[in-house]
């Protein structure tokens, strides 16, 4: 998994636009913020292109796209290839893992939130009465401490778009290893919370759903970061 959410300068990179709304803040590079204001199809495509940026075999098919001026897509079919050996996203049970880094805590870095430890809404804490930053914005990536599986910006910063349909009881009856999701919804999910939430709202276990074309409607908080099937791992 990307130990950062995938930035402007990257995505403008691949695909060649920029669809994020904070391009612009005085003293500080926004090509490292994370790319903001994403559709789920925007993702996909971002993981198909980099796979064959790198020689890699796509995971996913992305099959008559519909695309609005600035190139967003927003509506398409797409099929996850099992045997892909590039880039793909997340499943929400994934994220959650990776996010949590094995700590039970509501949080990786313990149980109180308010702005200081993530880029989230602090004005509005979690196991604390004390208001902290709210910067009502993103911010570059990698500017908190990291997991202990070394990820950055887990808990705020943009919501993360994962690979499942959301479904609010799908894990009560789902398989105990690998979930991948329901097999259709009318939602994506998202993770992780955003600059804009308040802090319960990026807790570890905090579940949130959009519509696949939601950057059009979502405040600028739709971002994303990428796994790579075939990455060495150490």
């Amino acid at each position: 998994m990307s130990i950062h959410e995938v930035t402007q300068g990257q995505f403008r990179q691949v695909l060649h636009r920029n669809p994020s709304h904070f391009t612009s803040v005085p003293g500080m590079d926004t090509s490292k913020f994370p790319v903001d204001d994403t559709t789920w199809f925007d993702a996909i495509e971002f993981c198909n292109a980099l796979s064959q940026l790198e020689g890699l075999s796509p995971c996913y098919e992305l099959a008559n796209p519909r695309r609005v001026d600035d190139g967003a897509i927003v509506s398409a079919d797409v099929t996850w290839f099992d045997n892909g050996a590039g880039y793909r996203l997340p499943t929400e049970a994934e994220w959650e893992y990776a996010c949590r880094a094995r700590t039970t805590t509501p949080f990786h870095f313990g149980s109180q939130s308010n702005g200081k430890e993530a880029n989230v809404n602090g004005n509005h804490p979690y196991g604390t009465t004390i208001k902290g930053l709210n910067l009502g914005r993103t911010t570059m990536v990698g500017s908190y401490e990291k997991n202990a599986f070394g990820l950055y910006d887990m808990h705020g910063n943009v919501l993360e778009w994962c690979w499942d349909w959301y479904g609010a009881g799908y894990y009560a009856q789902s398989p105990g290893q690998d979930p991948k999701g329901p097999i259709s919804g009318s939602h994506h999910v998202v993770r992780g919370g955003s600059w804009y939430y308040y802090c319960t709202g990026s807790r570890s276990a905090d579940r949130h759903r959009e519509l696949d074309d939601v950057a059009w409607c979502d405040f600028y908080q739709t971002g994303f970061r990428v796994v790579c099937v075939s990455a060495p791992r150490t």
